[in-house]
């Protein structure tokens, strides 16, 4: 089996596409690019779209700081060129399905910027997402509300007094003689020894 064929934990990549974004990172950016990049490839199917976004600011702002402070350039391939080739951009939008438009634009500017106004251009393109990443956050975390909500519970209840149990779920007298009618059994635990 190849590895571009599983994904690990969720389906915000596409397993089976030839080219995935880790070939892209591997061959032709920068650790930082590379890094920042991968938030926005899966951000849509995310269960954390807000912070996918937010995370891909905040790498590509320290990338911007790299090129201002130390000069750092794109990473240089084999014929001297920088960034990924056309064709290859091409392929990897087709085969990993990324029909969005603006997606589709940031993600060429960040696997093929050349300098600072490049990268402010990148960081102001994904600035532009956040409403987008708010409003499909606060759908996501309505939708696992509900499904917490309707989620059956379970029979027997821990809390943080102890257990309640099925056979001690009866009135009976706790250490003061009176009755709990919660069914709460007092153990040694519950004063902290």
């Amino acid at each position: 089996m190849n590895a571009n064929d599983m994904q690990v934990n969720g389906d915000h990549y596409r397993p089976g596409a030839k080219l995935q974004h880790w070939d892209l990172a591997d061959r032709y950016l920068g650790y930082l690019d590379g890094y920042g990049s991968k938030y926005l490839m899966r951000w849509r199917k995310s269960p954390t779209p807000l912070s996918d976004i937010q995370k891909s600011i905040h790498i590509f702002t320290k990338l911007l700081e790299r090129v201002l402070q130390e000069g750092r350039r794109p990473r240089r391939n084999n014929d001297g060129s920088f960034g990924v080739p056309p064709g290859v951009l091409r392929d990897f939008h087709n085969e990993n399905k990324i029909e969005d438009t603006v997606d589709k634009l940031i993600l060429s500017s960040m696997f093929t910027w050349q300098n600072s106004k490049d990268l402010q251009s990148i960081i102001t393109l994904l600035q532009g997402l956040l409403p987008e990443a708010t409003n499909l956050q606060m759908q996501r975390d309505e939708n696992q509300r509900i499904n917490e909500t309707n989620k059956p519970r379970a029979d027997n209840a821990t809390g943080r007094f102890g257990k309640l149990r099925a056979e001690d779920a009866r009135v009976r007298a706790d250490k003061t003689g009176q009755d709990n009618v919660r069914g709460y059994v007092h153990s040694e635990e519950d004063d902290g020894r």
